[in-house]
């Protein structure tokens, strides 16, 4: 199964999209949990974070959410810590990275951490984090294939008390190789869902097979979108 990699030519539009949508998410989400007395730590956490834009230079997830903490820290009254946690493997990307974080400015109670790992050490640290109920963590976890969130992965998040999170999957790799054992590794579809599944249908059927890991007696909303 190859994986193209979006950050050597301009982003396509569904690339944008997807970046839009994250950014938005981020402009809402922050205000929120400035005004909560009972949080005093907010992190954000990109653990496919790539080098910070496109071949041209167009902002990627790091970035914009750079971009939509320093536009909503004059909002920071309490003057709450706020920690950018970005996590990116490829090494010559992570230089890209590296050379971003040191060119950008600084932002008052606002840092801004690195990492170089694979997901599997990248994820380890953020778990302590999430499990922390006076800490609002927003994970944000653009994977470009499907094999990380894992069933394991997503049941430990739907139960960590302040953590929000947003996760894309290819749709066209979980339909055409939906028998393959990393898809299955990753996400536990029944017979009936395998043959009803089409390019229009799999991300709806993929968020009702997500679902079944949620607790039944814990109220908890998963949305599903198709870019």
């Amino acid at each position: 199964m190859s994986r193209k990699d979006h950050h050597i030519k301009p982003y396509d539009q569904g690339t944008l999209d997807k970046l839009t949508l994250y950014y938005e998410y981020v402009r809402a989400w922050l205000p929120v949990f400035f005004n909560q007395e009972h949080i005093n730590a907010i992190q954000i956490c990109d653990l496919f974070a790539g080098p910070g834009c496109d071949a041209e230079g167009t902002p990627g997830s790091p970035m914009l959410a750079y971009e939509a903490i320093k536009e909503f820290s004059v909002q920071n009254h309490h003057q709450i810590p706020v920690t950018l946690h970005l996590n990116e493997y490829a090494s010559e990307k992570y230089k890209q990275l590296q050379q971003w974080r040191n060119e950008v400015e600084n932002i008052p109670h606002v840092a801004i951490e690195l990492n170089n790992a694979d997901f599997e050490k990248a994820f380890e640290p953020v778990k302590s984090v999430c499990r922390n109920s006076k800490i609002a963590t927003l994970l944000f976890l653009d994977q470009n294939g499907v094999k990380f969130l894992t069933p394991n992965v997503f049941e430990f998040l739907v139960n960590c008390p302040t953590t929000d999170f947003i996760f894309f999957i290819s749709s066209a790799i979980m339909n055409r190789f939906g028998d393959e054992s990393e898809i299955k590794d990753c996400l536990m579809l029944t017979e009936d869902e395998k043959k009803q599944m089409t390019g229009k249908n799999v991300h709806r059927i993929v968020a009702d097979a997500y679902r079944r890991y949620i607790p039944k007696d814990k109220p908890y909303y998963l949305g599903h979108f198709s870019i």
